[in-house]
Order: C-alpha cells, then sequence, then structure tokens
C-alpha cells in the first residue's frame, strides 16, 4: 500500500511538473499570439491598401487589354481589305494589260526634251 502511495505521489509530482511546463508554453504562445494581434492590426490596414491598388491595377491592365485586342482586330480587318483590294486591282490591271497593245500612248516611254 505504501508503494502504491509512492507511486501515486511520484505520479502526481511528474503531471504538475508537466502542467507547468504546459502553462509556461500556455503564457509564451499568448504573449507572442499578443504581439502578432497588434503587428496585424498595425499591418491591416495598409494590406487592405495593397490590395484594393493590386485589384484596381489589375482591372486598369484588362481594360488596357481589351482595348488593345480591339485596335488589333481592327488593324487585322484594315489589312484584310487592303490585300483583298490590292489582288481586285492587281487582278483588273493584269485583265486590263493583256486587252490593250504595248504601242498604246499609256505605255510609250516619254521622251526626253
Amino acid at each position: 500500500m505504501k508503494r502504491r502511495v509512492n507511486e501515486a505521489s511520484t505520479q502526481i509530482i511528474a503531471l504538475k511538473s508537466e502542467v507547468f511546463c504546459l502553462q509556461q508554453d500556455l503564457d509564451s504562445l499568448l504573449s507572442e499570439k499578443c504581439l502578432l494581434d497588434t503587428e496585424n492590426e498595425r499591418l491591416g490596414p495598409d494590406a487592405r491598401q495593397i490590395q484594393f491598388q493590386m485589384e484596381n491595377e489589375i482591372h486598369n491592365l484588362a481594360s488596357k487589354i481589351e482595348e488593345q485586342q480591339k485596335i488589333l482586330k481592327e488593324k487585322e480587318d484594315t489589312i484584310k481589305k487592303l490585300a483583298e483590294e490590292t489582288k481586285a486591282v492587281r487582278h483588273h490591271l493584269l485583265d486590263s494589260s493583256n486587252h490593250r497593245p504595248l504601242d498604246s500612248p499609256k505605255y510609250r516611254p516619254l521622251e526626253s526634251p
């Protein structure tokens, strides 16, 4: 019986020591949390402001990209149209040159004075 009391007493001392260590860890963690909360409060508005600025910048860039894509599409359409017109003019010139004799006044070299 005395042995059980000694074992129980030893366990109680060990558990008290463990509780004490855990309490110190808890106090340390609570202190660290308090510091982090203070730092978070200090940085919070700055972080929100930076996030807001980044979201605005993303929106502005997306708008610029959309605008540039529209301009690019218009230029591509213009190039296609001009290519078609050039092709038509070349075809017309080839057809008309096949029907005109080379001694036509239009094709005579200009004489030097």
